[in-house]
């Protein structure tokens, strides 16, 4: 028969011991913080992820699509100077295949056309800028549906 006792440890005797954490970790009521934390931590990251892949309720057709930046983060730069690399249409989180990209003749050349042969369902879109300067990622932009080329409406 072997008897073990526990002996109670005070803060005190967590901060000045020779291992602090280990103790600390150690203790029931930190193991149940930490057990708290965890679930915190994964039900807020799967909210994060559902709010990024969940793209709208709103679905929009359109056969011409029309991005245009109005702002660069340096503010001082034209936006026509934007670092786009590609930007597309999604349905459902999945990207909208056969779309053509071409820059808009809009005169400034801050918009990017994107050109499908038959209206296309959609409820949102996407952006990837280079890596290159930051500076030209755009802050705001507008993104417009038109099926004509000459009647637009803002979509996003």
């Amino acid at each position: 028969l072997v008897l073990t006792r526990t002996v109670p440890t005070s803060v005190g005797s967590v901060l000045f011991s020779s291992y602090p954490l280990s103790i600390f970790v150690g203790k029931k009521n930190s193991q149940i913080f930490f057990l708290l934390l965890a679930i915190l931590f994964v039900v807020d990251l799967s909210t994060s992820v559902i709010d990024m892949t969940h793209v709208g309720n709103i679905q929009s057709e359109y056969r011409l699509a029309r991005f245009t930046v109005k702002e660069l983060r340096n503010r001082d730069t034209p936006a026509n100077r934007h670092n786009i690399e590609t930007v597309g249409l999604l349905f459902n989180g999945f990207p909208i295949q056969g779309l053509q990209l071409t820059p808009d003749s809009d005169g400034e050349q801050n918009s990017i056309l994107l050109v499908a042969e038959n209206p296309v369902v959609f409820n949102g879109w996407f952006f990837v800028t280079s890596l290159l300067d930051t500076a030209l990622d755009p802050v705001r932009f507008i993104l417009e549906g038109s099926n004509d080329g000459s009647a637009w409406e803002v979509v996003g």
